[in-house]
């Protein structure tokens, strides 16, 4: 974890020291550093909750929960292996962690006692609760897990031509966005269980998320040293209310067949004469 991470609400911000086994929580407003985070080792990932009470850590192998104004450590959960990443359901009452035993990991964040365990088999890297905290989705080698939080019935698995290690649920909860080491990143539809959308570039897809209106998503890439972030209009709708907005006419079906080969021809701007 090299990036600040911001509260929900935007009142704090973490900053990782040079040694990365140590954050600091900076008050947004006023720059006053408020509490600190610490492991033995690394810090690989820092989450805050919804109301930005909490922040949790992963490094070494466990998982630390702090309260944000302070630092009092809440909880210190012990992993069997290398602890990844863990995130907060919106009404702060569980936590979930992910690390190197195959196993995500779902607590209950007020006496910090385990629930439930969501077996993968090998490494799992992130872990995201859906915004009204029903499902759970978790990425491991080359494809993405979706779980019942209630039940822990895993109800679908989102494939990538590598390890998806990234993921972000859309604010309605309507879909998830994975990044992936095989350059893409991909928005599923979540009640058909489809992909929706891709976006590929050059590097791997370190990270994924969602604007607040959910008509966007931010892409961070990866390649060799360097690092750049796309921002795409991923749903097809708004891709051609923006095409219509500056074009001057519908395309005629030459014009289609020439761009979009084999798509079935149709005018897709109402209020634009065809043709040239």
């Amino acid at each position: 974890m090299d990036r600040p991470e911001m509260s929900p609400d935007g009142r704090y911000l973490t900053l990782q020291y040079s040694q990365a086994h140590e954050l600091a929580v900076v008050e947004t407003a006023t720059g006053r550093v408020v509490a600190r985070a610490f492991h033995d080792d690394v810090i690989m990932t820092s989450r805050f909750s919804r109301d930005g009470r909490y922040l949790v850590t992963t490094g070494d192998n466990t998982a630390r929960v702090w309260e944000s104004e302070g630092g009092k450590m809440v909880h210190r959960l012990a992993l069997e292996s290398g602890a990844m990443s863990a995130d907060l359901s919106a009404d702060s009452r569980l936590l979930a962690t992910t690390g190197g035993d195959g196993l995500a990991r779902l607590w209950d964040l007020a006496g910090g006692s385990e629930l439930r365990r969501f077996d993968h088999g090998g490494y799992v890297f992130a872990v995201a609760f859906s915004p009204d905290g029903r499902q759970l989705a978790t990425s491991a080698a080359d494809s993405v897990h979706l779980w019942e939080v209630e039940t822990g019935r895993e109800f679908g698995r989102l494939p990538h031509d590598a390890s998806a290690d990234f993921i972000a649920f859309s604010p309605d909860g309507a879909y998830l966005a994975s990044g992936s080491r095989d350059h893409s990143a991909r928005v599923w539809d979540l009640v058909r269980l489809v992909e929706v959308a891709r976006m590929t570039d050059e590097g791997e897809a370190f990270r994924v998320a969602f604007d607040a209106t959910g008509r966007f998503l931010l892409v961070e890439h990866t390649d060799a040293a360097s690092r750049f972030w796309r921002l795409w209009l991923w749903r097809p709708a708004d891709l051609e209310a923006e095409a219509c907005a500056r074009l001057s006419h519908n395309l005629s079906p030459d014009e289609w067949q020439r761009y979009l080969g084999s798509e079935t021809y149709r005018p897709t701007c109402p209020d634009l004469p065809i043709g040239p």
